[in-house]
């Protein structure tokens, strides 16, 4: 994921005008900072009451319920938007080879044969 995402940067740049996409890419990197920070003075006290919390509770402690429920819903979006991704590469890479595998046995690149096609091997033989 992490990869991919480097490499769409360019793109999204692009896409999103110079000045722009330098803003976003520093919102970005300024909305991460202060998470890592809250995480890091969060570890310092050992958790909340000596006990080690996971991330929605952190949040709710510094933003209130909404943080909790905005960092549940991101973090299911991020899991979610990751097996999609996961599916569309897939689905692009088993289609490249499933069209391999139909060239390399009957020397026609085409995946799906259309019905004129089956009928015409057909009737070859």
């Amino acid at each position: 994921m992490i990869g991919s995402s480097l490499l769409s940067m360019p793109y999204a740049i692009n896409q999103s005008g110079f000045l722009m996409g330098m803003f976003l890419m520093l919102l970005m990197c300024a909305i991460c900072m202060y998470t890592c920070l809250l995480i890091l003075k969060h570890d310092q006290g050992n958790g909340i009451n000596g006990k080690v919390v996971e991330f929605a509770a952190l949040a709710k402690l510094h933003m209130g319920k909404f943080g909790s429920w905005a960092s549940v819903i991101a973090s299911v979006g991020i899991f979610w938007g990751a097996a999609l991704v996961y599916c569309i590469l897939m689905a692009t890479f088993m289609y490249s080879v499933a069209d391999t595998i139909a060239f390399w046995a009957n020397g026609s690149g085409e995946f799906v044969p259309s019905p004129s096609t089956c009928l015409a091997n057909v009737n070859k033989r």
